[in-house]
């Protein structure tokens, strides 16, 4: 599974997520910065690619589902600003999983579906969006990374992207 490119939304640090929220880039350095993304992520496809791996290639997820960014980033239409761009960037690579044949697992939807709701419903239990230490939250305390019962979720994408793609059969949590 490559998953690389999450950070360089990340809504820490002053980066991307910052700049873009707080309409301190251009609609040029937007796009060049994604343009840099994107390659960047084909850079490190290549090696991998050609080496006849079963590879799976995973979409940037939107940190604005979690709830740390929603209290550092309060306005929902700059947060948008930033999906916007993230879903740019993620078609781009939807252009390249499909250029080399490789499958793309949509952890953008993914996380929407799954992190973007008050509850959600995992194998009969009900879980908050929320953090904390409690394993019924989404999000482990610091509030951006999931708890156990996400991660699950995320794992079968992940599992089941490869099981259809390459004809295997390995068991899901």
């Amino acid at each position: 599974v490559l998953a690389i490119g999450q950070n360089d939304f990340f809504p820490g640090g002053g980066g991307a997520y910052f700049n873009i929220y707080s309409g301190n880039w251009t609609q040029t350095e937007i796009d060049s910065y994604v343009t840099t993304v994107v390659a960047n992520i084909d850079t490190a496809l290549s090696p991998i690619d050609t080496n006849g791996a079963k590879l799976v290639l995973s979409n940037i997820v939107d940190y604005g589902v979690a709830p740390v960014t929603k209290d550092f980033f309060p306005d929902a239409a700059s947060r948008q600003l930033v999906t916007a761009v993230i879903n740019d960037t993620n078609t781009q690579l939807l252009g390249l999983a499909s250029e080399r044949n490789i499958p793309l697992v949509d952890m953008f939807n993914l996380a929407a579906d799954l992190l973007g709701t008050s509850t959600v419903t995992i194998g009969g239990n009900v879980f908050t969006n929320g953090a904390g230490v409690g394993v019924q939250n989404i999000f482990v305390d610091d509030g951006i990374h999931p708890h156990t019962g996400a991660s699950g979720v995320i794992a079968n994408a992940y599992l089941q992207s490869l099981d259809s793609a390459y004809g295997e059969s390995i068991p899901l949590f």
